[in-house]
């Protein structure tokens, strides 16, 4: 059976990822230290707190990216501190070692 803090997390993550890309935050929400979200993430689904967070912050805004969105929009809506912290960002997840490829 999962634990149902994962399906919270889960539930939190997509309430709140554009506002909020860090693990602390949804620790303290879930009232467990980071490292313990990440290894009760580990656990259940193979990955860490972080990777989810990547992941779910790199598919909304490829998505947005393929509507047609301006990268400087989705940036700055999504929280990033400039456009290019945003395109390295998405770089980053697009190449071998990103989530985004990751089975």
């Amino acid at each position: 059976m999962e634990d149902p803090r994962i399906a919270r997390f889960f539930s939190l993550l997509s309430q709140n990822v554009n506002y909020n890309h860090d693990v602390a935050f949804y620790a303290y929400q879930l009232k467990l230290h980071p490292d313990s979200l990440s290894r009760l993430l580990r656990r259940g689904t193979g990955h860490g707190a972080k990777w989810h967070i990547s992941r779910q912050l790199y598919e909304h805004a490829d998505k947005r990216l393929r509507e047609g969105q301006q990268q400087s929009t989705i940036s700055r809506e999504l929280g990033f501190v400039d456009a290019a912290h945003f395109s390295r960002f998405m770089k980053k997840m697009r190449g071998s070692g990103g989530p985004a490829t990751r089975s």
